[in-house]
Formats: C-alpha cells, sequence, structure tokens
C-alpha cells in the first residue's frame, strides 16, 4: 500500500450497489463485488459526491432509459487525512453520455 495521499478517478464501468443503477440493467452483482472487492484490497474509498448522482446515461428516452453511477474519484486514507473536506462534483452531462466530474475542496 502507498505511503503518500493516492486520487484515482474516472470512469469506472462499474457500480458498488444497485442504489447506483436506475433502470433496467440486467444482474449486476458479480461487476458490484468484484468492484467492492478491488477496493477493499486496493484501500480506496469513494469521494463524496455532490451534484448529480448518476454519471451516465444511455441516452434513451423511452423504456430502455439507463443510468448508472459509473465516473467517480477514489482516494486512500492519506488523502483523506491531508485533504478531509475534498469531495467531487459531479456536472450536467451535455455533449457527452458521461457527466465531467470536477474535485473539490482545499486541494493543491
Amino acid at each position: 500500500m502507498p505511503s503518500e495521499p493516492w486520487l484515482v478517478g474516472g470512469d469506472f464501468n462499474a457500480v458498488i450497489d444497485a442504489s447506483e443503477v436506475c433502470g433496467q440493467s440486467g444482474d449486476i452483482r458479480l461487476a458490484a463485488d468484484e468492484f467492492r472487492d478491488c477496493l477493499r484490497v486496493t484501500g480506496l474509498t469513494t469521494l463524496p459526491l455532490q451534484g448529480e448522482w448518476f454519471t451516465w446515461h444511455n441516452c434513451s428516452s423511452d423504456s430502455r432509459s439507463l443510468w448508472k453511477r459509473l465516473d467517480r474519484l477514489l482516494a486512500n486514507d492519506w488523502w483523506f487525512d491531508r485533504w478531509p473536506n475534498s469531495a467531487y462534483l459531479s456536472l450536467n452531462a451535455r455533449t457527452s453520455d458521461h457527466s465531467p466530474i470536477v474535485l473539490r475542496g482545499d486541494v493543491v
């Protein structure tokens, strides 16, 4: 494990649990279990989210509409010790199926 602050962000193409899905997505349990295991092994935790809960949409406007929280910022304990008030903001997606995410807080 690193002994310095780590911040990892992006589209992980996985959800942590069913609360991060809206719409028909099939069975997410295996992928969610694997993602949670990865977070546990690496010691990474999702930063608090501000703004839009879902960060991806399949751009369908009918009954196949699907929303997921795929994009996030993850940090280790060293990060939270140094920047305890850090969070990330999920903005409205205007030109992409993903919402842009922005790091917030007193981070240098």
